[in-house]
């Protein structure tokens, strides 16, 4: 009787080992309609569709990671480039690098980072590089239908400490 008890406690030790390092995939295969805007100016807005696709992996005790795709309209990138695998910190939010490796040119192109909600439920990506049609040092949220919606989906994913416009 002992043995056995000992046995199901090693057993359940290293299923409960397994599972805490262990990733909960999620795939995710979307498109998403967002706003292009630039923040400190009200007036720039610009409907911008999102394609995601890729493997989501999260965590119980390290970094959640997403390894796949994502493009919007007006990235501008080779067609032999792939995306860097993102690993997304968790504190103070979800946010990653969001860079592409070209094998082309063998370089890697850093275009800003990303911020998450949830599995890609809410998305804001900022842009610190010109994209193919010139925009730089903005943004993109998802989904939203105007700009308002934007703001305030990178308002809650930034969280307190920016401030949008």
């Amino acid at each position: 009787m002992g043995k056995k008890i000992i046995l199901l406690i090693i057993v359940l030790s290293i299923i409960v080992t397994l599972t805490c390092f262990m990733p909960f995939p999620t795939r995710i295969n979307m498109t998403i309609a967002g706003i292009r805007w630039v923040n400190n100016d009200g007036e720039f807005t610009e409907n911008v569709e999102l394609e995601i696709k890729g493997l989501y992996l999260q965590y119980l005790f390290q970094d959640n990671v997403f390894v796949g795709d994502i493009s919007f309209t007006g990235l501008n990138r080779d067609i032999y480039s792939e995306m860097m695998k993102i690993t997304f910190n968790e504190e103070p939010n979800f946010s990653g690098p969001l860079a592409y490796y070209s094998r082309t040119s063998n370089s890697i192109t850093w275009l800003g980072d990303i911020h998450i909600e949830g599995a890609f439920d809410k998305i804001v990506i900022y842009l610190s590089r010109e994209d193919k049609d010139g925009y730089s040092d903005c943004y993109i949220s998802a989904p939203a239908s105007d700009r308002q919606a934007a703001v305030d989906t990178a308002s809650r994913l930034y969280g307190d400490g920016w401030v949008f416009t």
